[in-house]
């Protein structure tokens, strides 16, 4: 909660330092730093203060950061199985499951898939919506999984006037029964984002994802693994992550 309030600019290179310093005090050069991503939480609501839960997202977004660009380091995203009501993950064997996996590839090279997609690109379509692409293992496709069995996910697009809307993911099975099996299969390898109201034609600015309640992760890649959150303007590669996250300060 200290952290959330306090570090969340700075959280990467507090990181850093602090796996810098475990390296020296053990005289181990290669030592690895695993991380549990931070509690999806209502941190807002224990002292009233507004722009908690935003901190709460930058700072997720700068432990993924740094588990992406340090080669000893990795993360277990955990945005799924993490609740607002508690800051103490109820599922303590998917926890471990996740961060287990990050040891067996890394440490014992098993061959596992353990570390969640990345955000790559986004790329504006013909018909206005945005095709998103990753980094990663999502060669077996994606699912998502919402306890009321719906298909919605937290992705919002940014309109011309830096406002931010609900959207919707287009390449998805949507449910044709209760009972459908093909529920919230995603076609491709590829996310494809739209407007969730059909009356809004204009280009997106800018995408992003689990920037608002309920903060809950739902969207998998067939190994299991979720995403983390991400923002990011609109035609931004990879590359040029860093600096788009800028938008951030709009959350």
């Amino acid at each position: 909660e200290h952290n959330v309030a306090h570090d969340s600019e700075t959280y990467g290179l507090k990181l850093r330092a602090y796996l810098d310093g475990m390296r020296k005090v053990f005289a181990n050069p290669s030592l690895r730093l695993y991380l549990a991503q931070i509690a999806v939480f209502d941190y807002e609501r224990l002292d009233n203060k507004p722009g908690k839960q935003a901190k709460m997202v930058r700072l997720q977004m700068e432990q993924e950061k740094f588990a992406e660009s340090e080669p000893g380091a990795g993360i277990a995203i955990l945005s799924d199985v993490l609740s607002v009501d508690d800051v103490h993950p109820r599922s303590k064997r998917c926890v471990a499951q996740r961060l287990a996996l990050q040891a067996l590839k890394k440490d014992y090279g098993f061959d596992v898939v353990c570390d969640s997609p990345v955000f790559r690109s986004a790329k504006l379509l013909d018909n206005g919506t945005v095709e998103l692409a990753f980094e990663g293992e999502t060669k077996g496709g994606w699912y998502m999984y919402n306890d009321n069995r719906s298909t919605e996910l937290s992705f919002e697009l940014q309109d011309k006037e830096g406002e931010w809307h609900p959207a919707r993911l287009v390449n998805i099975h949507q449910p044709t029964g209760i009972w459908d099996a093909k529920t919230g299969v995603v076609a491709g390898e590829k996310l494809v984002v739209g407007w969730r109201d059909d009356g809004q034609v204009f280009a997106p600015k800018a995408v992003r994802y689990m920037h608002s309640a309920p903060w809950k992760g739902a969207l998998y890649t067939n190994a299991g693994l979720p995403i983390g959150p991400f923002s990011a303007a609109v035609g931004a590669e990879r590359e040029s992550l860093s600096s788009s996250l800028a938008l951030r300060d709009s959350v």
